[in-house]
C-alpha cells in the first residue's frame, strides 16, 4: 500500500509526464503543419501566416517550459 509522499511523488510525475506529451503534441503539429504547407511552394502571404504559427508554438513552448519549471522548482525546494 502507498503511504501519502508516494501518492504525492506519483502525481508530481505524472503532472510532469503530462507537460512532457505537449512537447510530443506540439512536434506532431509541427510536422503536419510543415506537411501540409511545404515552405517552397508558399505565397509571400502565406508565408506570413505560417510564420505566425510558428509564433504560436514559441509561446506555447514558451508556456510548457513555465509549466516545467514551476514543477521542478516545488520538487527541489
Amino acid at each position: 500500500m502507498m503511504n501519502n509522499d508516494e501518492i504525492k511523488s506519483f502525481q508530481k510525475l505524472l503532472r510532469v509526464r503530462t507537460i512532457f506529451k505537449q512537447i510530443g503534441q506540439l512536434s506532431w503539429n509541427i510536422s503536419k503543419l510543415e506537411q501540409r504547407f511545404p515552405v517552397d511552394s508558399l505565397t509571400s502571404k502565406e508565408i506570413k501566416s505560417l510564420a505566425n504559427s510558428y509564433k504560436e508554438y514559441f509561446l506555447s513552448i514558451q508556456n510548457i517550459y513555465d509549466e516545467l519549471k514551476d514543477e521542478f522548482k516545488k520538487t527541489t525546494s
